[in-house]
């Protein structure tokens, strides 16, 4: 069985400096390449050549995956269907996307859907988020004490 760790990192969202270890007011993301899957099958990724690398905001209060929207259009993420966002202060029509995605170099790859929103337009310094649909894959640690955080997948 593979096991796949990967380390959070820690977003400064003043200046998007990243960090191993926190500090005040930084936010935690983990580093991941993402690709289109085809339209035809999720599980089939590389069909235009595109990849590129991005951070992914680890939120446990999200119960869904979601992508910029602009970084989902210049990756051409294909459209799986239409849906709806509804935020605090708005509810907006938009799309999931099928996408693969790679934390490690040998590129162990996870298929996922991700509903594309306005991220990086709005000031985030994260192009992805991964809400419980994922992290529930796995194991989340937050080990302040022992200064240990990261995400572990069993594939």
């Amino acid at each position: 069985r593979m096991i796949t760790k990967v380390k959070i990192k820690f977003i400064s969202p003043i200046d998007g400096s990243v960090s191993d270890t926190p500090t005040e007011h930084a936010i935690p993301v983990v580093p991941l390449t993402v690709w289109p899957s085809s339209s035809k099958d999720i599980n089939v990724y590389k069909p235009n050549g595109l990849k590129a690398g991005a951070y992914a905001l680890i939120d446990t209060g999200a119960d869904l995956c979601y992508v910029d929207s602009d970084f989902a259009d210049d990756l051409k993420l294909p459209i799986a269907e239409k849906t709806t966002v509804s935020g605090a202060t708005s509810t907006i029509e938009t799309t999931v996307r099928h996408a693969v995605i790679s934390f490690t170099e040998d590129e162990r790859v996870f298929s996922t859907e991700l509903t594309s929103v306005p991220l990086v337009s709005n000031g985030r310094k994260f192009q992805v988020v991964f809400g419980m649909q994922l992290i529930k894959m796995g194991a989340l640690t937050m080990d302040f004490s022992n200064q240990v955080f990261e995400l572990t997948f069993f594939n």
